[in-house]
């Protein structure tokens, strides 16, 4: 799980690029940000150029509308919530200009972007569906119990409680014997208080992400590439929409174990700096000759070795 301002794993989204060939990211205004930080604006344009990642940015965003906070008559109310007014280039130029610092370049960079970047919305009638979803208990108690179980380390009764008690069209409170508080001394202890803290909103919102993230794949045709929080409350509640991804990650770890013999990882070596992003280039416009290579036969560990070293012979992944 990565802080507020760097929601993404970019070394993993490099291995997915390696994999798949090309990778669909769907961001916020965070991980729109943190794409043109870690890239830079010019190497990012690239990256899309060549067809290697598509980049999709959410003009509005989920969220979670708590009234009365702290007291006896506390609700709760979902919601698709947007910024009025803002352009995208109001979004991207702040974040280019840190870059580049030239306020004329910085423009033409940022509007380059913005000509690659599509801009979507959420549905808006989405809180709708997410609100017929919280009527099931079962599968309501069992995304709380999944949240918990990824985030808090620690053994849970088994009649843990979380329920939606309608107060009008709406708006609801929630009935609970979670213990808040006490999580939130466990979870902080690897998630930091400027981040988030467990309660009842927060629980709800990664519900309605994880039906937003459904949608998304639905409309795309696509599998899911998720954090392990949401793998969990996607295959709780459409199962066969995950399974897919999951032995696409299985292959993934297949790929690296067959054929990296002393355990290296391409997202170890991006995220830890170790190489940079500009040398993933040309290993990915050549990964197509290896992919369509194998797609013709037995998956023979050594032959796929012996040929990934001829595509990766002069790149940094054949080094140790």
């Amino acid at each position: 799980m990565g802080d507020t301002n760097h929601p993404l794993d970019i070394g993993f989204l490099v291995e997915a690029m390696l994999f798949y060939g090309r990778v669909d990211v769907v961001v916020s205004r965070a991980g729109l940000g943190q794409l043109v930080r870690t890239f830079g604006p010019e190497l990012l344009l690239e990256f899309l150029g060549r067809d290697h990642m598509a980049v999709q940015f959410e003009r509005n965003f989920t969220g979670v509308v708590t009234e009365n906070q702290r007291t006896p008559l506390e609700t709760y109310m979902l919601s698709i919530m947007q910024i009025e007014g803002q352009d995208f280039l109001d979004v991207i130029l702040p974040v280019v200009t840190e870059i580049v610092c030239r306020q004329g370049r910085s423009r033409r960079l940022s509007r380059a972007l913005a000509s690659r970047i599509a801009q979507i919305r959420i549905d808006d009638e989405l809180h709708f569906r997410v609100a017929e979803d919280l009527k099931s208990p079962g599968y309501l108690n069992d995304a709380v119990r999944a949240i918990l179980e990824t985030y808090v380390p620690a053994d849970f009764s088994s009649d843990v409680r979380f329920e939606i008690i309608p107060i009008g069209a709406q708006k609801f409170k929630i009935g609970t014997n979670l213990d808040f508080t006490a999580l939130n001394r466990i979870y902080h202890q690897r998630i930091p208080a400027t981040h988030s803290s467990l309660d009842a909103p927060y629980i709800l919102s990664h519900i309605m992400e994880a039906r937003k993230m459904l949608e998304n794949s639905a409309n795309a045709d696509a599998e899911l590439a998720v954090s392990p929080v949401y793998s969990r409350l996607t295959s709780l509640k459409l199962e066969s929409t995950i399974c897919s991804r999951q032995r696409s990650a299985e292959g993934i770890s297949a790929f690296q174990n067959l054929v990296f013999e002393d355990g290296r990882s391409i997202a170890e070596a991006i995220n830890s700096g170790a190489t940079r992003l500009e040398k993933v280039l040309p290993v990915l416009d050549r990964a197509e000759k290896f992919r369509d290579w194998l797609r013709t036969r037995q998956p023979d560990a050594d032959l796929v070795k012996e040929y990934f070293r001829a595509v990766t012979s002069e790149s940094w992944i054949g080094y140790g």
